[in-house]
């Protein structure tokens, strides 16, 4: 049976408690099957040197369409993504993904690229390299808070695992990113800031000079 939850409103419990879920499943901090949806808004800024800052926002769907076997014997999902700007826009169909969930980690491939986006089972502290599988050079990545309390713009979830991707800020440059994952849902929150500063006040029009900064928050959801 499908489930399907709106997140527009005030409180969702995606778990009854922290104690509860360490002795539930792990790899349910990303359900997933055949006919899953996800629905994200999202507020996307990017930065110029010589332009003020644009803001776009508008909505991507995740849609679980197909599986298939893999040599290992654990099924990979497809995922069709979309993505539309307002109610009089025509959709946009994005690159899919792919999603492997097997008993130790959670793989997804973005385009070429393969993360490792979760290892099981889920320990706060615990840290991993999430382009074990790709060509680019290691990414540390750690679980910052697991099976607690976690709210963003939209909701309030009873347990939640948070993984700081990355949390490195200079006079330079800033690079902070993160996910967060509620037990029962998915994927619930994304944040990406990524931007280069500028170093030479003097000859700069803009104090950030390049980069962009993401929010991608869970809106609903169907399972």
């Amino acid at each position: 049976m499908k489930r399907i939850a709106s997140i527009l409103i005030p409180l969702v419990f995606a778990a009854c408690s922290s104690n509860e879920t360490q002795r539930l499943d792990d790899r349910e901090y990303f359900p997933i099957r055949v006919g899953s949806t996800w629905t994200y808004s999202v507020s996307e800024t990017t930065y110029s040197e010589f332009d003020n800052p644009v803001t776009n926002e508008y909505e991507i769907q995740w849609i679980v369409t197909d599986s298939l076997a893999t040599q290992a014997n654990e099924l990979m999902y497809i995922v069709n993504r979309i993505k539309v700007l307002n109610e009089l826009s025509e959709p946009e169909n994005l690159e899919s993904w792919a999603v492997r969930k097997g008993d130790l980690e959670l793989v997804i491939q973005e385009g070429n690229q393969a993360y490792v986006k979760l290892i099981f089972p889920i320990s706060a502290g615990s840290g991993w390299n999430a382009n074990l599988y790709n060509s680019d050079g290691e990414d540390e990545v750690r679980i910052e808070s697991a099976g607690t309390p976690y709210s963003t713009l939209l909701a309030k979830y009873s347990a939640c695992t948070f993984i700081n991707q990355n949390d490195e800020v200079n006079a330079v440059y800033e690079d902070v990113r993160s996910e967060v994952f509620a037990y029962g849902v998915g994927l619930i929150e994304k944040h990406s800031r990524v931007i280069e500063l500028c170093t030479n006040f003097s000859g700069c029009q803009q104090p950030i000079v390049a980069g962009s900064e993401i929010t991608m928050t869970l809106k609903e959801y169907a399972l």
